[in-house]
């Protein structure tokens, strides 16, 4: 009788550790899938943006579709690759001429911040830079470097 009173408690004690898996994974997968839903509505804004600055370049400099075609074949082939993807390297910082990694939009050594229109980091070297005012830049750790 004793072992199966322990039996039972073991077993209750995973029931409530798999419901408390499983609750976690619903929070995941709802965090998950807002946060798919907020990129559909990033990428439609983006969509609707590049059609209005498209119809502008058109109408005001007289373009045709074919041109913008061959630019987007330009900037694709930036890369080396013609694969629809737009690829950054590394690339010094405008401030302190650093290198700053690919995905970065403000220096890890300066704080200075990449200027870009779009929130994606400045694929260009020499690409103007700001640096934030000393309060809204990261604190310094106390390593020399």
């Amino acid at each position: 009788m004793p072992f199966e009173l322990f039996w039972e408690l073991h077993q209750r004690e995973q029931i409530r550790e798999a419901a408390s898996a499983a609750g976690r994974a619903r929070s995941a997968a709802a965090a998950v899938g807002q946060e798919i839903e907020d990129l559909r509505r990033l990428v439609e804004k983006n969509l609707m943006i590049t059609e209005a600055l498209w119809t502008l370049v058109r109408d005001k400099l007289g373009w045709s579709d074919d041109r913008l075609a061959e630019r987007v074949i330009e900037v694709d082939l930036k890369d080396g690759q013609l694969d629809g993807r737009v690829r950054r390297g590394a690339r010094p910082c405008a401030a302190c001429g650093r290198m700053l990694g690919k995905d970065r939009l403000s220096c890890l050594y300066c704080g200075a911040v990449s200027k870009d229109v779009f929130g994606t980091a400045a694929g260009h070297p020499g690409d103007a830079a700001t640096t934030p005012p000393a309060s809204s830049r990261p604190p310094r750790s106390g390593r020399s470097r």
